[in-house]
């Protein structure tokens, strides 16, 4: 990984880390990529009002198809659902939307 962003203590800037645990195929023909945060960041929180912490999060499951061929310079689009342990986050890859917004 390489990280050429500028040193801040503004816990607004300073990054979540995470890293590649498991990439595994289900039997649903979908791809579960598993990250994990190494360790606690140790930072307050940020108190930008329209943003919410993720310093709880300790794990993210990323789900994409198995069977869709990627095509250079086509962009993918996701959804984060919620789940019932508040510590992971679920990402769904999908196709994008006409008139969809990339940010």
């Amino acid at each position: 990984m390489l990280n050429t962003r500028s040193l801040t203590n503004d816990p607004c800037e300073t990054p979540h880390e995470f890293f590649l645990e498991s990439v595994e195929k289900t039997r649903g023909n979908q791809v579960v990529t598993t990250y994990v945060r190494s360790s606690p960041r140790n930072v307050p929180p940020c108190s930008s009002n329209d943003n919410h912490s993720a310093d709880h999060m300790s794990k993210i499951e990323v789900f994409s198809s198995s069977t869709t061929i990627k095509q250079a310079g086509l962009m993918e689009c996701c959804d984060v659902e919620e789940t019932a342990d508040m510590n992971i986050a679920h990402i769904k890859s999908r196709a994008c939307m006409k008139n969809a917004i990339i940010a």
